[in-house]
């Protein structure tokens, strides 16, 4: 379930397993995400699985990673090339923003350090 109304957060809240919020504002992942917990909480169906499908207008630092994930977010959906403010690389360009992307992004969050 996805969307932005109250009527949304409020299904995705009740009758959900999930909420997929895309190109939002970090900030507003962030608040959007704390008040669906909130009507979770609130109509007795906080203690179900849930999941939060996110894709932040902002490249994923690791900080940010780590404030979506405090506020709920259990996966994020994004490309080496958005976050650069890119939007039809060439193919080549976009080889080399997937490599970077996984030395900076994956990498250090699996302990693995490329040499």
């Amino acid at each position: 379930i996805g969307g932005h109304s109250e009527i949304a957060f409020d299904r995705a809240a009740r009758i959900g397993d999930g909420w997929l919020g895309l190109y939002y504002p970090a900030k507003d992942l962030i608040d959007h995400c704390r008040h669906i917990h909130q009507i979770r909480e609130d109509v007795g169906t906080a203690d179900r699985h849930f999941e939060i499908i996110a894709s932040p207008l902002e490249a994923p630092t690791p900080d940010l990673l780590d404030d979506l994930e405090e506020a709920g977010v259990t996966s994020i959906i994004t490309s080496s090339w958005f976050s650069k403010g890119i939007s039809a690389p060439e193919i080549s360009k976009a080889e080399e923003l997937i490599h970077r992307y996984a030395q900076r992004f994956i990498h250090p969050r699996r302990g693995h350090v490329e040499s």
